[in-house]
């Protein structure tokens, strides 16, 4: 990972030199490229000091919010060394360059050294988990899908003789909690995943790792923005809400009139020529389709797409699910098909496949009904599905245009799925969230996984 990033640094300077030259063509000083490449090593000093070489026990949020803050390190200290030190000296043009490859560069070597890592099984230290119950489950299906994190399970320990021995999801139970006191040389790292009990206090004061990572059985409670707090002795944690601050929507508002509008003009020739396909394609209907949704505070908005259905749509549906009892069962689970018989041919399943055909919705962002990140709209037929509780959780913010379900599962997730992670994305909001979502976005939609 250092290396990694003492590389991107070199490759980006040497890039901002041959554009610089390429805009301006005048021989930079070789001496003035010299110390800028020294200079550039700050970049990983403030990384290793950001906790990450490696970066285990980081999720990717926090990583790419430390990685922002170490790239913003590095650009207010060569803007001020050159005033200061050097005198403006310095090429602006490589000032300017010299940043923005950097923000390229520097995430995509740390990723491509951290996923052939990963392939490579070099990635990651191992961790004991403490109980083996539905915690201890859930805390080892985490670690297996979050492989980035550097968090290997080996073992389980547990105080029930029924499970020692044997095996959970895969796993070994090796023996009784009290083992661990054996294995303190051989792993640094204890997930301790028990209920609350007289025992656990001592064995959380007498565990010999250097990290113990407590799990408490606190489900569904929010997991990012928590602060503990010492109340007279006794260990509280501050939730923060982000998401009901004043502060943060007005944050989160900005943001999205900006990158929608951004976003809307870059995007507009590929959405242009889509509108023709569907002309094209299929004549008798209109390129635009409406349809209404359910928006903040439950109040219903039409929703922007690009049609990508026939125009006689629900009587081919009500046919095919009427001749197809596994075609109802999907759509029952999903209120979505994989092999639709409403959409236009070639373009329609295209359109969906790629999420072209939401493109359109940037405008309802610009107009206030949805946000560029956020719980996918509901419409009435989904409402059925969820808790009432839930669903005054979700119509407390804007719905998105893209979120977290759509980059972990998109259409494969079933409603339990959805709402987990849109529950989670509430409760856990930040701009470092939205922002590590929208980074993920375009892999989900090139992959086109769980796309129909």
């Amino acid at each position: 990972m250092f290396a990694a990033d003492i590389a991107a640094t070199q490759l980006a300077l040497l890039f901002s030199v041959w554009t610089r030259m390429l805009l301006r063509p005048m021989e930079l000083q070789a001496a003035m490229k010299f110390e800028l490449a020294l200079a550039l090593l700050l970049l990983p000093v403030t990384t290793a000091l950001l906790g990450l070489y490696p970066g285990y026990r980081i999720t990717g949020v926090e990583r790419l919010r430390r990685r922002v803050i170490s790239l913003g390190i590095v650009f207010a200290a060569l803007v001020i060394w050159d005033r200061i030190v050097q005198g403006g000296d310095w090429s602006r043009g490589l000032l300017i360059f010299v940043p923005f490859y950097l923000t390229l560069l520097v995430p995509l070597f740390s990723w491509i050294v951290r996923t052939g890592a990963i392939a490579g099984g070099m990635w990651g230290a191992p961790v004991l988990i403490l109980g083996a119950g539905r915690t201890g489950e859930r805390v080892l299906q985490i670690l297996r899908a979050e492989r980035d994190m550097g968090m290997v399970p080996v073992a389980f320990l547990d105080d029930d003789p029924r499970k020692i021995g044997g095996t959970v999801q895969g796993l070994p139970v090796l023996g009784p909690t009290s083992m661990a006191f054996q294995l303190r040389d051989e792993l640094n790292t204890v997930v301790v995943a028990l209920p609350s009990s007289p025992k656990l206090k001592w064995l959380l004061d007498g565990l010999p790792f250097p990290t113990v990572i407590m799990v408490p059985n606190l489900q569904g409670l929010q997991s990012l923005w928590i602060a503990p707090r010492d109340l007279g002795g006794v260990l509280a944690l501050e939730l923060r809400r982000n998401l009901q601050s004043w502060r943060s929507q007005f944050i989160k508002r900005t943001s999205d009139l900006i990158m929608s509008s951004l976003l809307l003009l870059f995007t507009l020739p590929l959405l242009l020529t889509c509108a023709l396909a569907v002309k094209v394609a299929s004549p008798r209907g209109p390129v635009f389709y409406r349809q209404q949704r359910i928006g903040r505070d439950g109040r219903p908005f039409w929703i922007l797409k690009l049609r990508s259905m026939v125009p006689d749509a629900d009587a081919r549906l009500m046919e095919h699910l009427n001749s197809n009892a596994e075609a109802r069962e999907e759509w029952r689970r999903y209120v979505k098909l994989k092999n639709d018989p409403r959409l236009i041919p070639l373009v329609g399943k295209w359109l969906r496949k790629s999420s072209i055909d939401e493109l359109p919705q940037l405008i309802n962002v610009l107009r206030g009904d949805m946000s560029l990140i956020g719980p996918r709209p509901f419409n009435q037929n989904d409402v059925p599905h969820y808790a009432a509780q839930f669903l005054e959780l979700r119509h407390s913010v804007r719905p998105g245009l893209t979120g977290l379900w759509q980059v972990e599962a998109r259409n494969d997730a079933s409603h339990d799925i959805r709402e987990q992670l849109d529950t989670y994305y509430i409760r856990n909001w930040s701009l470092w969230l939205d922002f590590w979502i929208l980074l993920r976005t375009p892999r989900a939609v090139i992959s086109t996984r769980g796309a129909f």
